[in-house]
């Protein structure tokens, strides 16, 4: 169902509809009621999957830009990765992941930068197990056609790069 206009469902006087309904919004955003007040709708669907990654960010103290999607390669220490976002929205539900248990226990810090501005995320993950991070509470603004990177930092040496990185995050809005 739509509304003529389409209209935020969850917020004034709502939607007029049977617990269970979908609701299609105008920005794309699907919607399902969950109960019987008339603001009582659910967003199914809030955004786009975005996923960085690579086999290894070399043991060395520095910092590596991961590729958008995957590579089989080491990461490159300039930013050569970059992915514009093609309209506006928010970052938000930050993961990392360790796929592989090499390294010497040392940590990795992952980072977002939007037109090259670090945007203090910090997400930590040690080396030497699988392992996962995530940060689910922060999220900020990027604009339409912003230059997206993600970074993994190791102040100290790894041990052996071969890591098998992931970073995923969502585009909202």
């Amino acid at each position: 169902m739509t509304t003529t206009p389409p209209v935020d469902p969850t917020v004034g006087a709502g939607v007029v509809a049977p617990v269970g309904s979908l609701y299609l919004r105008d920005n794309g955003l699907i919607y399902t009621k969950i109960g019987a007040v008339n603001t009582a709708w659910s967003a199914l669907s809030s955004g786009s999957i975005l996923v960085w990654g690579n086999n290894s960010i070399a043991a060395a103290a520095d910092t590596r830009f991961l590729y958008m999607g995957r590579d089989s390669s080491t990461a490159p220490t300039t930013a050569i990765t970059g992915w514009r976002a093609p309209r506006a929205g928010r970052l938000r539900n930050f993961r990392a992941r360790h796929n592989s248990a090499v390294g010497n226990g040392n940590s990795v810090v992952y980072d977002v930068r939007v037109n090259a501005v670090a945007q203090g995320l910090a997400l930590v993950l040690a080396t030497g197990a699988i392992g996962d991070a995530s940060n689910l509470v922060a999220s900020f603004a990027v604009p339409t056609g912003a230059l997206l990177t993600v970074t993994a930092t190791k102040a100290l040496s790894i041990g052996a790069g071969g890591i098998d990185c992931q970073f995923a995050c969502e585009l909202t809005g």
